[in-house]
Parts: C-alpha cells; sequence; structure tokens
C-alpha cells in the first residue's frame, strides 16, 4: 500500500483532474541531479561512471497530484502510473 503525503491544507486537484486524489512529491532527474553528475564526473574523471551514479539517486524533488494510482504535474498533464515513480 502507498502512503500518500498531504502536502497542503488545500487538496485542490489541478485543472483537468477529478476530486479525490492527493498531493505528494516526488525524486525526479532535474536540475539539481545533472549538476551532481557533472560535479563527480570532473572530480572522479569522466572515464571512472562515477557521475553516472548520480542518476541512480535523484535528489530533485517536485510536487505531484495522485488519483487512481495515475501521477499528474501542477498543470494537470498525466505523467503515468503510480508504480513508476519514487514517492518522497
Amino acid at each position: 500500500m502507498i502512503d500518500y503525503t498531504t502536502l497542503t491544507e488545500n487538496n485542490s486537484p489541478p485543472a483537468g483532474c477529478a476530486d479525490g486524489g492527493r498531493w505528494t512529491r516526488i525524486k525526479h532527474i532535474g536540475e539539481k541531479t545533472n549538476m551532481l553528475c557533472l560535479g563527480l564526473c570532473l572530480f572522479t574523471g569522466p572515464f571512472t561512471c562515477c557521475g553516472k551514479a548520480a542518476y541512480w539517486c535523484p535528489i530533485d524533488t517536485k510536487d505531484v497530484y495522485v488519483q487512481d494510482d495515475q501521477v499528474y504535474d501542477s498543470a494537470g498533464s498525466r505523467l503515468g502510473p503510480v508504480n513508476e515513480f519514487k514517492l518522497v
């Protein structure tokens, strides 16, 4: 069972999504993760593959809306099924 953490008092869904879901956070590969990868590559050398390890544990987070095992971003765009994301 997935533990959905409510982030705000206002559980209003994004545009185009029905009521009944929850706001939560996911980890994703973004700016911080890319900078960590670049830093590790520069520090350890580009051919050691240590920089690529940053992509196994992304450090960026993003607020998303989860309803009926589907994940939506704040604009209401469907991102995919909940089992494809690492919920925080």
